[in-house]
Formats: structure tokens, C-alpha cells, sequence
């Protein structure tokens, strides 16, 4: 099993006590930063039932089978993800991994793991650009919006309106998206 030790600060910027508890390796998972024909980026938002209920995020979710999970999977669980949530079917080659990899912690039950986040930059092409996205409220999802990176950048900030507020597992790529421009464009 992987461990690794707690970071230095919480996640509220506040320094944590030394602490050599072991970590357990919970998940790998996916995210695509899709971008439409205008370069805008598809938020979505999550409902009520979610520990993030309101806040917004990228289309993903977790990577089921073997750690490290092969790039090939990666991008097939993200397609899965992409018509589950948002009924949009994507194509493989519309897909490219960003070179950065993002780590999680999360603490449930008691228990606090760790995983990593995988993130894809999706082009979608004029049809699917123009098709209307319906989310999935049985992926307890209940909005999307189309953003541009300068209201990404407001979303991560502290001070965004509760129900404008990207979730803290998106907050580290929207971080890098903001100094890493290039990755969005064309």
C-alpha cells in the first residue's frame, strides 16, 4: 500500500501539527476540461446529495481497476463519464493529457486518504459545440455553465458566492489552468 505523510497546511491555509499518520491510497481519477467551439470551459454543478453540494466542477469522475491506471483507460473511463454526465459522446482523439498530475486528500469516516487527478484538455467540434447538454441528475448533477477562464479564475477565488464556487478537488487545476493559459488554447 502507498503512504505518504500529511501535508504542512490544511487546505484553509492553517498549519497542521506534525503528523506521521500513514495515508491510505484511496482512487485515481479523471477530469476533462472541456472547451466548445468559443473557447469557453463546461462547469457543472453538483446537487444537494454531494458533500460539495452547489460548487461547481469539471465532467469526470473515478477511475474503477488497477492502480496506476494505463492512459488508455484513462481517456475511455473520461468518454464514459462525458456521456453519463452530460450526454455528450466524445472521440479519442479529441482528447489530450496536460502533463501535470494532481493529488487529492479526502477524509471520510475518520479516515484519511489520498489519490491522484488525471486531467485531459477536450476540443469539442461544431456539433457538439451546438448540441445542448443535458446533466444527469442521477450523477446528482443539476446545472452546467460554459466559462471563460477570467470567470473560472472568479469561481476559485474565495471570495465567489457560495453557489458560484468551484469544488476543492478542482481548485489545484484551475490554479494551474490560470498560470498555464496556453493549455487552453486552440
Amino acid at each position: 500500500a502507498m503512504e505518504r505523510k500529511h501535508r504542512t497546511t490544511a487546505q484553509d491555509g492553517t498549519p497542521n501539527t506534525p503528523d506521521t499518520t500513514p495515508k491510505i491510497y484511496d482512487r485515481e481519477m479523471v477530469r476533462g476540461i472541456v472547451i466548445n467551439t468559443e473557447g469557453k470551459i463546461l462547469v457543472m454543478q453538483k446537487g444537494e446529495k454531494s458533500k460539495t453540494a452547489h460548487m461547481w466542477e469539471f465532467v469526470g469522475g473515478s477511475v474503477i481497476g488497477s492502480i496506476p491506471a494505463k492512459p488508455a483507460k484513462l481517456v475511455k473511463e473520461l468518454i464514459r463519464e462525458a456521456k453519463e454526465e452530460t450526454t455528450i459522446v466524445l472521440k479519442a482523439e479529441q482528447i489530450s493529457p496536460i502533463e501535470q498530475t494532481f493529488d487529492y486528500d479526502r477524509v471520510h469516516n475518520g479516515i484519511t486518504s489520498f489519490g491522484f487527478v488525471y486531467v485531459y484538455i477536450v476540443r469539442l467540434d461544431e456539433t457538439q459545440s451546438a448540441q445542448r447538454i443535458k446533466v444527469n441528475k442521477r450523477e446528482n448533477l443539476v446545472d452546467y455553465r460554459w466559462v471563460t477562464i477570467s470567470e473560472l479564475g472568479e469561481m476559485h477565488q474565495e471570495r465567489a458566492g457560495d453557489m458560484m464556487r468551484i469544488s476543492p478537488n478542482s481548485e489545484k487545476i484551475v490554479a494551474h489552468l490560470i498560470t498555464n493559459p496556453q493549455l487552453l488554447a486552440a
